[in-house]
């Protein structure tokens, strides 16, 4: 059987956020399929997260479900941490365009650098710099070639 064909390529709307574009990323032609991603869904949620994340994109109810996805937790347990109802945090995700209040988007966005070994703090005087404007501004993930 002939090795497929391995190259990288680039992803708009990267995990189905529209500001993010993902470049090099590994794939390979299948005949069947055509153009097949090869990395595990997994790694490209985290990815996804941690650019949200460092790159300070307003927090709304997709990057909640973002977040949950990528630390495996249910609604009420990821509510929990923060002492909130799985109701609340089912209300952020049923609105995915809606931003978080600022207090709420600091908290996650503070757990989740934790949670994702980043080195840059979430300042709260960022936090009051970030607007939702952003999310129409793109930004480029350089995926590393293997």
């Amino acid at each position: 059987m002939a090795q497929a064909k391995k190259h990288t390529i680039r992803i708009e709307n990267f995990c189905g956020f529209e500001y993010l574009i993902a470049e090099n990323v590994p794939a390979y032609e299948d005949k069947k399929y055509g153009t097949v991603i090869n990395m595990d869904p997994a790694d490209m949620e985290i990815i996804a997260a941690t650019a949200i994340i460092e790159n300070n994109y307003p927090i709304r109810g997709k990057e909640v479900h973002l977040f949950r996805s990528v630390l495996d937790l249910s609604l009420e347990r990821f509510a929990g941490i923060f002492g909130l109802s799985g109701a609340g945090v089912l209300k952020w995700e049923k609105s995915p365009l809606k931003r978080l209040d600022l207090a709420n988007e600091w908290m996650i966005r503070s757990f989740m650098s934790e949670k994702l070994n980043l080195k840059k703090q979430c300042l709260f005087s960022e936090a009051m710099k970030v607007e939702d404007s952003k999310v129409k501004q793109s930004h480029s993930i350089k995926l590393r070639a293997s």
